[in-house]
């Protein structure tokens, strides 16, 4: 919603976080964080250089403050309540079938599974977590007990909430 604070702690090519800039506006505030240096340089030259079609999309593209850090480093230094909402896209650990143009990226990207502690610092940073997954067992596996995603979607978003 308009205004709220989002870190997205696994930005990678920046369209979910395209996304949530658009949607929190101008009142809002986007953080994507990036563990790959390689990738991390890539996409924030695109954040401040890329011209969509659409104003409103590049607007929303300059507002996303990209960081190049490891998610459990930089929420271990995050005050509690930082932000309304953490995102994570662990896209790699599974991949989906039929994404070809993502497999150049793979041995780019930070391919370590989320794990328990960056969780608890999360949920210490903002009082929700999504997590967007292929396979509800694995969220489960989170910790999250409310999904959201079509019964036939190869993708699920899983929420934790403090």
């Amino acid at each position: 919603r308009p205004g709220k604070r989002v870190l997205d702690a696994t930005l990678g090519l920046a369209a979910d976080a395209a996304i949530s800039s658009y949607a929190v506006g101008k009142a809002g505030t986007v953080v994507g964080l990036e563990a790959s240096p390689l990738l991390y340089f890539a996409v924030s030259y695109g954040l401040k250089n890329y011209v969509a079609e659409d104003a409103d999309l590049t607007a929303a593209l300059r507002r996303i403050q990209p960081v190049q850090a490891l998610a459990e480093d930089y929420l271990a230094q995050c005050a509690p309540d930082s932000f309304d909402v953490v995102y994570f896209d662990p896209m790699f650990r599974h991949p989906v079938n039929g994404a070809k143009g993502m497999e150049a990226l793979r041995p780019l990207s930070y391919e370590e599974a989320l794990s328990a502690e960056t969780l608890q610092l999360a949920l210490k940073a903002a009082p929700r977590v999504v997590i967007k997954e292929r396979s509800e067992y694995i969220l489960r596996e989170y910790g999250c007990e409310k999904f959201i995603g079509g019964k036939y979607s190869r993708i699920k978003y899983g929420i934790i909430k403090r």
